[in-house]
């Protein structure tokens, strides 16, 4: 007899880090990481063992930061599938980088799943890989990292869109500054953290562009205040930020 009562397919995001040693504990469920959160993906058969899955968070301690239903088909393609990912877990040099083989992450209703064509190294990973300043820790985890990926600058093509995403859709090329997470096969982002990558711009210098573009047009725009006509000196112009802040202010007329 055909079953009655379909499971439904939740996402469970929690604050903290679980890795794949735990999938048994929660009855199979894929799990994944977020910008330092623990994501739990897969069918719940009803009420019933949805609280008994509640009920092993709460055990665990770890704070639930979101219960979300998605759609079945995402998890039918990705429930078998593993990519590459390079993870630090703990603070250091480049020698604390591993590359590891984790299950594929399935997106949210408001996210997008995307192939990686290219990523781009920044300062900003630096800081985050050393805890350099020391005042890193205060936010990503005092003694090893909450949240251990890397990459915040991508370019590639969208495999999967969550049921709310309206932007994008399978086959798109794409780029944006997805916060961590860009140094693997895969990697989901919000549908407002990318866009439509130009036609005439390789995946390459899409992926450079993120966080040194934000910051060269916050501090050219919104801090300087520059104006079509003004002389603007750009301290450091051969830099990431600097080649930026060059062209903006060639485009604004200065």
């Amino acid at each position: 007899m055909p079953d009655t009562h379909p499971s439904i397919y939740y996402q469970i995001h929690l604050e903290g880090y679980l890795d794949q040693q735990w999938a048994e504990w929660f009855d199979g469920m894929s799990i994944n990481q977020e910008n330092g959160k623990t994501v739990l993906t897969g069918p719940v058969a009803d009420q019933a063992a949805l609280h008994g899955l509640l009920k092993k968070v709460r055990d665990l301690g770890m704070p639930l930061v979101s219960l979300t239903q998605i759609k079945p088909d995402l998890y039918q393609y990705n429930k078998d599938s593993t990519m590459k990912i390079i993870t630090f877990e703990q603070y250091g040099s480049p020698d604390v980088l591993q590359l590891k083989e984790t299950a594929k992450p399935i997106p949210a209703n408001d996210q997008v799943l995307i192939k990686i064509y290219s990523t781009a190294a920044n300062p900003l990973d630096w800081h985050r890989m050393r805890a350099d300043p020391f005042l890193v820790r205060l936010s990503q985890g005092f003694w090893k990292p909450q949240n251990p990926t890397l990459g915040a600058d991508i370019a590639g093509v969208v495999e999967a869109v969550g049921r709310d995403v309206r932007e994008f859709k399978p086959g798109d090329e794409v780029f944006g500054s997805i916060g961590s997470g860009g140094f693997a096969e895969y990697a989901l982002a919000k549908e407002k953290q990318v866009a439509h990558k130009p036609a005439n711009v390789s995946f390459e210098g899409a992926a450079s562009v993120g966080v040194v573009g934000f910051t060269a047009i916050q501090g050219m725009r919104d801090f300087g205040q520059i104006r079509a006509g003004q002389k603007v000196l750009v301290n450091g112009a051969s830099g990431g930020i600097g080649t930026f802040a060059v062209q903006i202010c060639q485009s604004d007329g200065n």
